[in-house]
């Protein structure tokens, strides 16, 4: 049965790094827009406006997988307090330097790219946080309200960046972005986080990217979430690339006229979190994502054309509402294909995909309209995302509700024949594991496909190389056989298992005629 929608906010620890999730979001959203305000007085050009976008993506596109291997090897709350510190210095520093007068479109950019760094270290480990704040069936609901939270500061954000443009000139929104960091570094510092120390050694940083990218290679319906989202993101990254041309030139409004544009967005986003669990009782997830994948197509073929100011904001409330329900669904299904003990990896992953698709798709569809124009160029990212979803409906986002992804803590550590433990050096490898199977008449053939999903579990989990091998004289006898880099990685594929797995595992178990016959050989 599935949470109601505010039932996480019960839980206090998950409710104070909300509100300062929300007042730091808040903070992003008035930066973002005197960010792209100010490029705008700075310079006219197309492909300069939409590389603001460029550069608070590009950095999260290259370092956020590094970034999310190294949340789940270290503490993640010194890592967000790290990296909140480190976007607070460099707020600050932008908003002094414009004070100051020394403002230019290279400085805007560089600046972004430094606080788009922070946003690589803190994305991973803050959505990888989420779960062990909320127990597991108010996760939906968690990730819900953080879309939610998000969705209030765009409603907001930009109206208050607005009056502090207008009045206060781009330097104050930078300094109040700076304030909103230093308060989220307080909530994170006061928090005592209750962390079980691992059993095992932590992970080498470089290793556990491996480990990451190899359990997204082996997972095909994470793989799955991932196409769509490269199917959606690249052409909605024409709507923020030129969004603050079409305001400035097009719609002739000042900074507060464009707060209110972004507010507007932010207002359907809203209405669309709130209208999300009646929409969810009628429409399954992926039904629900293609009507907001056509919405936002829908959009951006109507900012080619619309030029009247209050039906532009009209727009952009359903623009929001499509992109709330994008992210959310992305969100959860993400989020619920990922066990613990690799999920900032995986969100990173995702998080890649996200900003990298962003990063390149502003700096194309801003080269493109320096060429034929900011409606043309909408025009043709509203046709491509029609044609994206039709090449990739077929990966439905539906998730398994059943699938259970806690540790199963099943496999015991390998015994010799006497009964003594191994004596081994977590170093000692690599590890050829052996299984042998003998199954029962008639299971042949469903014993073949449940290995086919042991297979993708075993190197999901970490080993190197799997195959299975059928006795040539006995033809109910198997072999699985499958590498470990070492010891220690083997201790690790142990720990790594699921309660899913283990329910693949038991269903093996069912198709045999006698136990399976496991060892461990080890190379010298």
């Amino acid at each position: 049965m599935s949470a109601k929608p505010w039932a996480p906010l019960s839980e206090p620890i998950f409710r104070a790094l909300w509100l300062a999730g929300l007042f730091s979001n808040l903070g992003s959203w008035v930066h973002d827009l005197g960010a792209s305000w100010l490029m705008t007085e700075l310079t006219t050009s197309p492909l300069w406006v939409s590389l603001v976008q460029a550069a608070g993506s590009l950095p999260v596109f290259l370092l956020a997988v590094p970034a999310g291997a190294l949340a789940d090897v270290v503490d993640r709350r010194k890592l967000l307090i790290v990296s909140q510190l480190w976007m607070l210095l460099a707020a600050l520093a932008l908003a002094l330097a414009t004070y100051s007068g020394h403002a230019s479109p290279t400085l805007l950019l560089f600046a972004t790219c430094s606080l788009a760094l922070g946003t690589a270290l803190n994305t991973p480990a803050w959505q990888a946080l989420v779960p062990e704040l909320v127990h597991p069936p108010q996760l939906p609901a968690a990730i819900a309200l953080n879309g939610l939270q998000i969705n209030l500061a765009r409603t907001l954000g930009p109206a208050l960046g607005g009056i502090l443009v207008s009045f206060l000139g781009p330097w104050a929104a930078f300094a109040f972005n700076a304030f909103t960091f230093a308060v989220v570094a307080f909530v994170l510092w006061r928090w005592k986080r209750d962390c079980k120390p691992p059993a095992l050694p932590a992970e080498r940083w470089f290793g556990a990217i491996q480990v990451g990218v190899r359990f997204v290679r082996y997972s095909p319906a994470f793989r799955g979430v991932l196409k769509r989202a490269l199917a959606f993101f690249p052409w909605s990254a024409a709507m923020w690339a030129f969004l603050p041309l079409i305001a400035r030139k097009e719609l002739h409004i000042g900074a507060g006229g464009y707060g209110v544009l972004m507010g507007s967005m932010g207002f359907g986003a809203v209405t669309g979190a709130l209208m999300m669990p009646r929409l969810r009782t009628r429409l399954s997830l992926n039904d629900l994502m293609s009507l907001a994948s056509f919405i936002f197509a829908a959009v951006l073929g109507l900012l080619a054309v619309v030029r009247s100011y209050p039906l532009v904001c009209l727009v952009m409330a359903g623009a929001g509402g499509a992109w709330l329900t994008m992210m959310s669904g992305f969100g959860v299904a993400a989020q619920s294909l990922l066990p613990s003990w690799v999920r900032a990896r995986g969100l990173a992953v995702y998080v890649t995909v996200f900003f990298g698709s962003l990063a390149v798709g502003s700096a194309f569809w801003g080269a493109l309209a320096a060429q034929i124009g900011i409606p043309h160029s909408l025009i043709a990212a509203s046709i491509g995302l029609v044609v994206s979803f039709v090449l990739v409906h077929r990966n439905r986002l539906e998730g398994d509700p059943h699938i259970n992804l806690s540790p199963s803590r099943y496999w015991p550590a390998p015994e010799a024949p006497h009964g003594h433990r191994f004596d081994l050096s977590f170093d000692n490898g690599p590890i050829l594991v052996r299984v042998e199977y003998h199954v029962g008449e008639g299971n042949v053939e469903t014993f073949r496909k449940l290995m086919q999903e042991t297979r993708l579990q075993r190197l999901r989990g970490g080993a190197l190389e799997w195959n299975l091998f059928q006795d040539a004289e006995r033809e109910r006898v198997f072999w699985e056989v499958f590498l470990s880099e070492s010891w220690l990685e083997h201790l690790r594929h142990h720990e790594r298992m699921t309660q899913d797995d283990l329910d693949t595992m038991n269903a093996v178990r069912g198709l045999l005629t006698e136990p399976p016959d496991l060892r461990h050989l080890v190379a010298n």
